[in-house]
């Protein structure tokens, strides 16, 4: 029997929108166009910052999550990884995660480096609090059967001079590479501070684009994106432990790590004569396509 996973939540592409630093312009601007395009971001937080919010901007913070965008970690300072002793490293990853679970009242799955700094003693501590981080450079187009290391998944730099054409082409070679890429933001225009602004128009522009190719890419966060991949993965591996060949039942089980989000789907394409179960209820499947869920830990097929 023949049993896919397929990538990208069933999409050809997949593409994250990230911001760092927890910026003024992605409250102001990032965020309201992200919604009237229907798209969600992920926004990397300083958490230092919290404290000097005011109680309006904490209740702007707080109502993004309502819209479907995602909180992630960027430590408490930001300071450079690479001058941080082993302790002090902890101490910015571990108070950070619980500085935006305190406030937010959700768990940041999502890490973003510092500086893109990679240092072994983050390395070594991420796993503990996160299932993946972004880093900077490498292979920026991620093919969804690679050997990814989840703690430094590379993203493409928006900066102020860019043109529209060369975003284009990061869009389009997602596409053609039936990748997922990453694009790392920071302020937009009329920011008071963030780095290398990405013109407003421009950043309408993208919107515009991915707008006219949502049936292509996957616009999702990077939180779903490093999810749907990693549970991929863990699932792919329970079926390559199983000779499916000749078989009319098959039982399949992994296990969920931790930390790891809830609510997490994977799309599965089976062959026709095959029923799907999970919990012993009987799935039923769009267009030969089951929506099967990563909680449960177990699936069974049967002719």
């Amino acid at each position: 029997m023949n049993c896919e996973i397929l990538p990208w939540n069933g999409y050809v592409a997949a593409l994250s929108l990230t911001f760092d630093d927890g910026d003024p312009s992605h409250i102001d601007s990032a965020i309201p166009l992200l919604d009237q395009y229907s798209f969600k971001g992920t926004f990397f937080i300083i958490t230092s910052a919290i404290q000097k919010w005011s109680k309006e901007e904490k209740e702007k913070w707080c109502s993004i999550l309502k819209n479907g965008h995602e909180i992630g970690s960027h430590t408490v300072t930001h300071p450079h990884p690479q001058n941080l002793s082993y302790a002090e490293s902890l101490n910015m990853i571990k108070n950070a995660k619980d500085d935006i679970l305190k406030e937010f009242k959700v768990y940041p799955f999502s890490f973003a480096y510092p500086f893109g700094e990679i240092t072994d003693f983050y390395r070594k501590i991420l796993p503990k609090f996160h299932i993946a981080s972004r880093g900077g450079g490498g292979d920026f187009y991620i093919s969804f059967d690679s050997e990814l290391d989840f703690f430094n998944i590379p993203s493409q730099t928006t900066l102020t001079h860019l043109d529209i054409d060369t975003y284009k082409r990061w869009i389009t070679t997602a596409i053609s590479n039936r990748a997922w890429t990453v694009f790392m933001i920071h302020g937009i225009e009329g920011t008071p501070w963030g780095w290398e602004p990405i013109p407003k128009k421009t950043f309408v522009e993208i919107l515009e684009i991915l707008k006219s190719l949502e049936k292509e890419i996957w616009i999702a966060t990077f939180g779903e994106v490093s999810a749907y991949m990693k549970a991929a993965k863990i699932v792919k591996k329970a079926l390559n432990k199983t000779n499916l060949s000749g078989k009319n039942k098959i039982v399949l089980k992994w296990k969920k790590p931790k930390p790891f989000p809830s609510g997490v789907n994977l799309k599965i394409k089976t062959d026709e004569n095959f029923k799907v179960f999970q919990n012993n209820l009987q799935l039923s499947s769009e267009n030969g396509i089951y929506t099967v869920s990563f909680d449960k830990e177990n699936l069974l097929l049967c002719k």
